[in-house]
This record gives C-alpha cells, sequence and structure tokens, in this order.
C-alpha cells in the first residue's frame, strides 16, 4: 500500500486556500443580504409614498386632482406609461388581462 507523503508546506498552502474561499463565501453572502435588504427597503418606501399620494387624492376628491403634479410624482418615481393594456376591476382590485399580440 502505497502513501502519499504531504509535506507540511502543502497542508498549510490547502488551509489557506480553504480559509480564503470561506472567506470570500462570507464576504458574497454579506453583500447579497444587505443588497436584498436595500431592494426591500426601497421598494417599501415607494410603495409608502405611492399610497400616501394615493390617500392625499382620495381625500381630496376627483374634481381637485392635479393632474401636473400626478405626473411630475409619477416621472420622478421612474414610472412609464402603460400602453394598450386592458383592466378588470374586482372588488376594488385591479388585475390586467393578458394581451393578444
Amino acid at each position: 500500500m502505497a502513501v502519499a507523503k504531504i509535506g507540511r508546506s502543502s497542508v498549510h498552502k490547502l488551509n489557506a486556500v480553504l480559509l480564503g474561499a470561506v472567506l470570500l463565501f462570507i464576504a458574497g453572502y454579506v453583500f447579497l443580504a444587505n443588497f436584498t435588504v436595500y431592494q426591500k427597503y426601497t421598494f417599501d418606501l415607494r410603495k409608502n409614498e405611492f399610497n400616501s399620494l394615493s390617500t392625499v387624492i382620495t381625500k381630496q376628491g376627483n374634481d381637485i386632482l392635479d393632474l401636473n403634479e400626478l405626473l411630475y410624482y409619477a416621472q420622478r418615481s421612474g414610472m412609464v406609461e402603460s400602453k394598450d393594456a386592458e383592466s378588470i376591476v374586482i372588488d376594488g382590485n385591479f388585475a390586467l388581462t393578458p394581451m393578444n399580440y
């Protein structure tokens, strides 16, 4: 039976490589976790801002609706105009119907 002789320096190199890989995985995990939390936080901020604007518009009534303010908010928030969309209203909630192209 042949037993491979492993020197001390090669064991140290292997340990260093494994330690580096573990540190790289930990750093990647921390980065991705922070990025995910950041995305959720910004989404929640925009959602809350949109809901507050919707509440203000509802309280003011449709006759007082300032379309320029709504357009400014939509452009500032990165919203884009929806074209050729059909929608239905069920119990006050919106659902888009599939488009046939």
